[in-house]
């Protein structure tokens, strides 16, 4: 599930946030994920990481971004997506890895 949280914004008025569970406060605020998206919902939850349906705050565009916490599947993972074009598989755009602290000290993102 996605966790709910209230930030104030520049003009002090009070917002409501989702944020993955995996991303604490202090990561939050050097996350690219965070800076770049907005979560929308938790699409799905499994032993191999979490996929959410996000909001590109810039282009306002919505995408599934799956955060997958084992570095050797998601670079598994990467290298088959990269490769598919197919109407009934989901099109793979991008992916980067970024420092937590949760599990093996580093969480890959792929959208």
């Amino acid at each position: 599930s996605v966790d709910s949280t209230s930030r104030s914004n520049s003009n002090g008025a009070s917002a409501s946030q989702e944020r993955p569970p995996a991303l604490s406060e202090e990561e939050d605020e050097e996350s690219r994920f965070r800076h770049a998206f907005e979560v929308k919902e938790c699409l799905g939850s499994g032993a191999f990481g979490d996929v959410f349906r996000v909001k590109d705050k810039v282009m306002q565009k919505f995408y599934a971004v799956k955060i997958v916490h084992s570095k050797s599947n998601a670079l598994r993972e990467v290298e088959a997506l990269s490769d598919l074009l197919h109407i009934n598989i989901i099109r793979y755009f991008s992916s980067w890895e970024e420092e937590t602290r949760y599990q093996d000290g580093s969480d890959s993102f792929s959208g």
